[in-house]
């Protein structure tokens, strides 16, 4: 083979390899921002009482909030942020969850913003932050609560831990409802 052809040979072979490797990180991506969450409603149990209940939590007027505020109650925490790309599609359906009439609902969402600033999140939803959405301007319940990735969503029931759920989920699915409820926090 003529080292001209050797060459053209290796070029393509390049190129070959550099299009399966775009195309796996192409693939890699749509599955990491596609639809939320499996069929199944997969969780972790939990047990134990969950820490920081007292870690005020700002509100978007300025005020604060506390989770042992809502001690009595099915509680849902979900912590994610407006740079998540799996959080930004799996959070219309929480806040869908969140808006459903009491006599339908018995759980309270509470929407934990990890970003720097409020500007970003009200960025994010255009001047009308969502009631449900607090942040977390401290980091700590981010950090007693082990969050390493985002979204990252606890069930509470009474102020103690029943369930982790990393990852997105799509909370309108039969599947979500059914394992919220099975899990205590009926909604």
């Amino acid at each position: 083979m003529r080292r001209g052809s050797r060459v053209v040979v290796a070029l393509a072979a390049l190129a070959g390899v550099q299009l399966a490797l775009w195309l796996a990180y192409r693939a890699v991506e749509r599955r990491r921002a596609g639809e939320p969450g499996p069929a199944s409603f997969s969780y972790q149990a939990l047990s134990g009482r969950a820490p920081a209940g007292e870690a005020p939590l700002e509100r978007p007027d300025g005020s604060s909030t506390r989770l042992q505020d809502h001690e009595g109650d099915s509680v849902i925490v979900h912590f994610w942020a407006t740079w998540c790309a799996p959080c930004r599609t799996e959070l219309p359906t929480l806040l869908e969850l969140a808006r459903e009439p009491p006599g339908r609902r018995r759980v309270v969402v509470v929407l934990v913003s990890v970003d720097e600033s409020w500007a970003t999140v009200r960025h994010y939803f255009g001047d009308s932050v969502p009631v449900e959405v607090v942040r977390d301007a401290t980091g700590a319940l981010q950090s007693a609560y082990g969050v390493t990735t985002l979204p990252d969503t606890y069930v509470l029931e009474r102020g103690s831990f029943v369930a982790r759920m990393q990852g997105p989920r799509d909370w309108r699915s039969a599947a979500a409802r059914s394992g919220v409820e099975k899990l205590g926090a009926t909604p």
